[in-house]
């Protein structure tokens, strides 16, 4: 195109622009905005421990999150709950899973109450123009009891429980057969989603759920074989050769994202829903690790809620590390906010907008973070953390730790300062009540 044509190809353009009018340059300029909203993809593992990656853990094989760690962030103080689906259902909501009386595995959680509001997070992405899409292990109740499409998904693929409460394959909410692996199942689905039955017209937020190393004892052999090398003992390589399984499912769906384009304006998160679970049945090696936290799933020491998480986006983040403390529940206002979604302030949100944190690793305001489940309570506020040995504040024995200079959680400080121990009580006490009232 010559100077000359592209001259009048300008005039002809700003000539088009004047005459749709001010209600149409309004819609023009609203349009070009939401082409520019990032795109959200979000990897969850099942019960993976700390030490379970290969970045605090040369023997097992994890190239791909290793990738995201030296090109993104590890956020190095990222806590969960300590339950399955309860993390889930933090992340979906914005809010402590125990606010809806989630505190065990087994307590059947009135699914209807959290939906009926239309304020989770795929639910308002949903409204404000984005696709949103679930593709992996739903654990928040049977098919009956929670579709995922009034959760806010409009597509939905993956494991979910019956009425008998065991797991089923579905697209949609319609049972269907395939032989294969889940994780193998997983990654073609998403890459299929992404490239093909996803609308490419709007920004995208996608869940991905994967049932491993949780299920680690089905894998397949052509994985299990890297590490027969590696380790004497055949659980051990069994579990390792999941947590790789899943590594490269994370890298050909990353690879998916890069193949249609969005690599610039995608958010990519990694976190694995809880602590491992070091007292399994198969577990007579240790063939999994929290270290250097004490505890696991299920528990409130670290080891059950202080899990790995990463986070990748070319194009707003530096590489790097982010050691201030975040929860779960900050996930759901800050993808809002790079939507471009405002928050009702009837949602009450637990959460907070970590983004100028994640960003640029400003401090978070001090706040309490809170835990509760069937046989403990914890609270944690600025460097200490109490956990109180009983189903209520009002019962059971206090430990006090110091989690900045013992995330180890060694030295209980609860005899020493009496005062401290007083205070959190106090907030501790706030907050059953609180959930006492809801």
């Amino acid at each position: 195109m010559s100077l000359y044509q592209r001259r009048d190809f300008l005039k002809k353009s700003f000539k088009g622009l004047a005459g749709i009018g001010l209600l149409g340059m309004i819609d023009f300029i609203a349009s070009c905005k939401r082409k520019i909203r990032p795109n959200f993809l979000i990897f969850i593992a099942d019960d993976l421990g700390w030490s379970d990656t290969g970045l605090y853990n040369p023997n097992i094989h994890t190239g791909n999150l290793n990738k995201i760690a030296a090109y993104g962030l590890q956020l190095t103080r990222f806590y969960v709950q300590p339950i399955e689906g309860a993390s889930l259902l933090s992340f979906l909501t914005g809010k402590f899973a125990s606010r809806f009386g989630f505190i065990a595995p087994d307590i059947e959680v009135n699914m209807e109450k959290i939906v009926q509001d239309g304020n989770t997070l795929p639910q308002i992405l949903r409204s404000n123009g984005y696709e949103t899409a679930f593709i992996g292990k739903w654990t928040l109740g049977t098919i009956n009891q929670s579709p995922l499409e009034r959760f806010g998904f409009n597509y939905s693929y993956g494991l979910i429980k019956g009425k008998d409460k065991k797991e089923r394959l579905h697209r949609n909410g319609k049972p269907i057969k395939a032989v294969a692996s889940f994780t193998d199942l997983i990654e073609k689905e998403a890459v299929h989603y992404l490239t093909s039955l996803r609308d490419k017209m709007k920004p995208f937020f996608l869940m991905i759920p994967f049932n491993m190393p949780h299920s680690f004892y089905n894998e397949e052999s052509k994985w299990i074989n890297l590490y027969k090398k590696v380790f004497k003992d055949e659980e051990k390589a069994i579990y390792a050769a999941s947590i790789t399984h899943m590594d490269h499912a994370i890298g050909k769906i990353l690879d998916a994202i890069k193949d249609e384009g969005l690599q610039t304006n995608t958010l990519v998160l990694f976190f694995s829903d809880n602590g491992a679970k070091l007292m399994l049945p198969q577990n007579k090696y240790k063939i999994n690790s929290n270290r250097p936290f004490r505890g696991e799933k299920g528990q409130l020491y670290e080891g059950g809620i202080h899990v790995p998480a990463l986070m990748l986006w070319f194009t707003q983040l530096h590489k790097g590390v982010r050691a201030r403390t975040i929860h779960v529940a900050d996930m759901y206002p800050t993808i809002a906010k790079l939507a471009g979604i405002s928050i009702n302030q009837e949602t009450r949100l637990d959460g907070l907008n970590v983004w100028s944190t994640i960003k640029n690793n400003k401090p978070v305001p001090e706040r309490v973070l809170y835990w509760r489940t069937k046989t403990e309570l914890a609270i944690r506020k600025g460097k200490w953390k109490l956990i109180n040995k009983g189903p209520t504040p009002f019962v059971g024995k206090a430990e006090l730790y110091n989690i900045n200079s013992d995330p180890g959680e060694s030295i209980d400080f609860s005899l020493d300062y009496p005062q401290i121990v007083a205070r959190l009580t106090g907030e501790l006490k706030k907050q059953y009540i609180k959930e006492s009232s809801l």
